[in-house]
């Protein structure tokens, strides 16, 4: 009987704005006891991939680690994958990013390893056709697609043992089948665990089988087994794996293709893994297909069909607008002309706002997780900044449809700030410190989700209106429950009057609000100025009807100008005392007109100034995410409401102002 090739692989990442405790407790459990384990074995042979961040992080922090990488690169055990330098999800990038990646990453292994990649690894699977010609373009020959893939593209059970070849407008790529140690059958298994399954359902007569395990998932599989280390685990796995060498020789993938005479030719539709597909629907939908998969015997075809690849960043309004951002900064960076260096500064800022754990719910976190959207938006402005030619550059008001819902948003461009106003609800949803580079309204809301059955909480940007039958009780406040009269923090906004010599526009919104069992009509107005470092928002609110309006007014600012409470602190009151407010709980001054927010890590102020004083009332905001041992709680910034009371005779106006700024 012919002896089977074996190609085993792992794929490792960590995100920008992982917690560096995190990085090194995933080193140490992770990533050095699978290397010096496999070093151990050198008749193994494997391909192994490191995404550009991680190895960056790896050069700065252990570089004995590169060092012993190299050593088995140049003796032939190992061989190394290319891909997206931060790890990005491809469908979601223009194909002159998705290029720019792939060769940044091949450029950094070619000068740390002598070796240049002609294997591609993408995250989550996520494929599209046109990938094809991408990455043909970039030198890559081939790449990895799961055989749950395979089985759309028309292959029987017995057809998951072979690469094939497909193509893209003439540009043919090697593709092999993949069984993913994580998703390829019903429970996570290690590699040993994972060969001895394909062999039970398939057979051994084959002549290839692929197994790839998420380098993360070393510590999990540790953790559940009876050994004393992830040593002696991976020890276990590997002297496993050399038992089988009588009927099976390991072998690299490139070293593979070149044995390889003729390839069976298919076309592949765009997927990716369930768990990025799935993240897309809503949780009611979720939950359908949880439950349909348990009845059908865990058969995939049995269950509600998934979305496209593109669907999950759709599933929340934070999320469109980070990849509005990283669209709009793509063309900003396209247009620069003239200076390469100012233009590949750019673009490697750019590729560093499309890391793709970002863009998308993962189960330990993903766009749920502060950090790493900070470190996202972090690159998008710097990317940002740099299109900008100095001594050419001015401020204004730009109208432009970011997102792509067939409104135009709202830019203004600073020196000191960015602003973006939204028509909906007429509120601002991002403010960008150009000096630290970083949104200033960086707060993720709360959804459902299929381990949370409680019903989404409010929008959470800034200058949201809300209306009241009296004022908020804190403990409502903090859960995001307070009682809301009218509709106008979700309506759209019309554009009254637009002066761009005054860096001013004002938005108008007829509505009703429901006073017990009247209907009182209301307009509220408000005049958007921005300034050097902060936004102005001058507000008439007019009682339309033909009664009086008893009720509270609530404007409602949704800040993170921290990425943990313990490093916030904050103060407010009126300008002869001021009271110092735990940021870690929920509070209240009964009476003040402004508020001061400091992070101690960057040490610049984000202030708030309201005429005339306010009862002001802030709430730290958490969201959790997953069940039991898995569950986590993560910080996502503080919600500010400052309230007025309101007694509006018919036709009378209110008029206050709210000031949110950056100081030095």
């Amino acid at each position: 009987m012919r002896k089977t090739h074996l190609v085993l692989g792992t794929y490792n990442h960590l995100p920008e704005g992982t917690e560096e405790s995190v990085f090194e407790e995933t080193y140490q459990t992770c990533y050095r006891p699978f290397l010096s384990v496999l070093y151990r074995f050198p008749d193994i042979f494997a391909c192994l991939h490191y995404s550009g961040s991680l190895l960056r992080w790896l050069e700065g922090r252990h570089p004995e680690f590169l060092m012993l990488l190299e050593e088995m690169v140049l003796r032939k055990q190992i061989e190394l994958l290319g891909g997206g330098f931060f790890a990005p999800i491809f469908p979601l990038l223009s194909n002159a990013d998705r290029v720019g990646q792939i060769e940044s990453l091949t450029t950094f292994i070619r000068k740390s390893f002598g070796r240049r990649p002609r294997g591609c690894w993408m995250p989550e699977y996520a494929w599209e056709p046109s990938l094809a010609t991408s990455l043909q373009t970039s030198g890559m020959d081939f790449t990895f697609l799961p055989v749950s893939l395979f089985r759309a593209a028309g292959f029987e059970d017995g057809e998951y043992f072979a690469p094939v070849l497909t193509e893209d407008q003439g540009r043919p790529l090697a593709v092999f089948p993949v069984f993913d140690c994580q998703f390829s059958f019903e429970s996570s298994l290690g590699l040993e665990e994972t060969l001895g399954a394909v062999l039970e359902r398939y057979g051994s007569d084959h002549p290839l089988i692929v197994v790839f395990l998420n380098g993360e998932a070393v510590r999990g599989l540790w953790s559940k087994s009876v050994y004393e280390s992830p040593d002696v685990y991976l020890e276990k796995t590997f002297t496993g794996i050399r038992k089988e060498s009588l009927s099976m020789d390991t072998v690299t993938p490139a070293r593979y293709l070149r044995s390889v005479r003729h390839f069976r030719r298919a076309y592949f539709p765009g997927s990716a893994t369930e768990r990025y597909l799935a993240s897309g629907l809503s949780a009611r939908a979720r939950r359908e297909r949880s439950e349909a998969r348990k009845k059908s015997g865990g058969e995939i075809e049995e269950c509600p069909s998934l979305g496209g690849v593109r669907l999950p960043v759709l599933r929340y309004e934070e999320g469109i607008n980070l990849y509005a951002k990283m669209q709009y900064v793509h063309l900003l960076t396209g247009q620069l002309r003239g200076d390469k260096s100012r233009k590949k500064t750019a673009q490697e800022e750019l590729w560093r706002g499309q890391s793709g754990d970002a863009y998308w719910f993962k189960p330990d976190g993903g766009i749920y997780r502060l950090s790493l959207r900070k470190a996202v938006y972090e690159g998008l402005i710097e990317a940002e900044k740099t299109t900008r030619q100095k001594g050419a550059f001015s401020s204004g008001i730009i109208q432009a449809d970011i997102d792509f819902d067939g409104v135009k948003e709202i830019l203004f461009q600073g020196t000191d700030i960015n602003a973006y106003l939204h028509a909906r609800g007429g509120v601002l949803f991002e403010l960008d410190s150009l000096k630290k580079s970083r949104n200033l309204a960086n707060v993720f809301g709360r959804y459902q989700e299929p381990d949370f059955d409680g019903p989404p909480g409010p929008r959470r940007r800034c200058f949201l209106d809300r209306f009241q039958s009296s004022p908020a009780r804190l403990e409502e406040f903090s859960r995001g429950e307070v009682e809301d009269l009218g509709t106008f923090s979700d309506s759209y906004f019309n554009i009254r009057e637009l002066k761009r010599s005054n860096q001013e526009i004002c938005l108008m919104r007829d509505g009703f609000l429901s006073v017990g069992e009247r209907k009182i009509p209301v307009t509220v107005e408000k005049v958007f100025q921005f300034r050097k470092t902060g936004v102005t928002v001058r507000y008439t609110i007019t009682n339309r009807g033909s009664d009086d309006l008893r009720c509270v007014y609530a404007c409602d600012l949704n800040l993170s100008p921290a990425c943990r409470p313990q490093k916030l602190v904050m103060a407010a009151g009126l300008s002869d005392r001021t009271i110092e407010l735990d940021s870690s709980l929920p509070g209240e001054v009964p009476e003040g007109n402004r508020l001061t927010l400091v992070d101690l890590e960057t040490e610049e102020p984000v202030s708030v100034y309201a005429e005339p004083g306010c009862r002001i009332l802030q709430t730290p905001l958490y969201n959790r995410i997953g069940t039991g041992d898995g569950a986590a709680i993560l910080y996502q910034g503080c919600a500010v409401s400052l309230e007025w009371v309101l007694a509006l005779k018919p036709d009378s106006s209110w008029k206050a102002s709210v000031t949110l700024g950056v100081r030095e």
